[in-house]
């Protein structure tokens, strides 16, 4: 059926925990696509002299695992270098590190971090794993 199964896979793994003291939770499902396109990731960042915040994000694939992954590799690191994040503008730090990761998914230092993402699932943790971040 092309990019689609001809029935969907509903097999759901879920997640619940604590981050910086907020409760999350989380459950992915395939649906009826053919791989896994989506992926997600907890974290904390601060800024100097700051308390660390929690931060969940949702990685869509929209027709591949392949930049849901890159972005979860590298979102927080680079959000937690932005001089906007460090002194509190946090909505100039969220369009600056959208616009990084655009940047560098363009940049030939990354091609063959990328070409390995292809090769991989974009699978959400088993419970027995560590949480992403």
């Amino acid at each position: 059926m092309g990019v689609h199964l001809s029935t969907p896979n509903t097999d759901k793994v879920s997640e619940a925990g604590t981050l910086a003291g907020v409760p999350y939770g989380v459950s992915a499902m395939q649906g009826w696509r053919t791989s896994m396109e989506q992926t997600y990731s907890t974290g904390s960042i601060s800024a100097p002299g700051q308390a660390a915040v929690p931060v969940f994000c949702v990685f869509a694939g929209f027709g591949g695992p392949l930049v849901a992954l890159f972005c979860k590799s590298h979102l927080l690191k680079e959000l937690s270098r932005l001089e906007a994040w460090s002194t509190g503008n946090v909505e100039e730090a969220l369009r600056a590190v959208f616009l990084r990761m655009d940047e560098m998914l363009r940049s030939q230092e990354h091609v063959a971090e990328l070409s390995r993402f292809t090769q991989e699932s974009c699978r959400p943790p088993s419970p027995d794993e560590a949480p992403p971040g």
